[in-house]
């Protein structure tokens, strides 16, 4: 199970949480440098439930009913869930804009966390870690 080890506020909707009250089975870590955008489910989810496309751009939905979470670099959030979850995962651009999708319905298996990295892949968090180090061994961001 991921430990995020991270001081600091992630934005979540309007809110901000202290994520190091944050709990869940499985963690998430930005280390690509910019906020990412991780909407997050138990059912896999349609592009058209979070996006729209306005002006030759994609923007986020302000209206979309799936649960999701802005995450600065070098922060974490944790989320629950029993079974498999689906992530997609964007980097924000500016005024609600996607600027990359990174990743669409990423199956996270429960008990599992997963780093997004600087050249926005998606690594596995090694099994029994206690710092953000993924499966091959390489550590990321802050350790405490």
């Amino acid at each position: 199970m991921g430990n995020c080890g991270v001081s600091g506020n992630t934005v979540y909707g309007d809110m901000t949480v202290n994520m190091r009250s944050a709990v869940g089975n499985r963690s998430v870590f930005n280390t690509t440098g910019k906020t990412i955008r991780v909407y997050y489910d138990d059912k896999k989810m349609q592009p058209g439930d979070i996006m729209t496309k306005g002006a030759g751009k994609l923007a986020f939905k302000e209206d979309s009913s799936i649960p999701y979470i802005c995450i600065l670099e070098n922060d974490c959030f944790s989320f629950g869930g029993a079974g498999i979850s689906y992530a997609c995962i964007y980097l924000e651009g500016s005024s609600n804009e996607c600027e990359k999708t990174i990743s669409e319905n990423y199956e996270v298996p429960s008990e599992k966390s997963f780093i997004v990295t600087a050249d926005l892949t998606i690594k596995f968090q090694k099994a029994g870690a206690s710092t953000w180090e993924d499966e091959d061994g390489v550590k990321y961001g802050q350790q405490s």
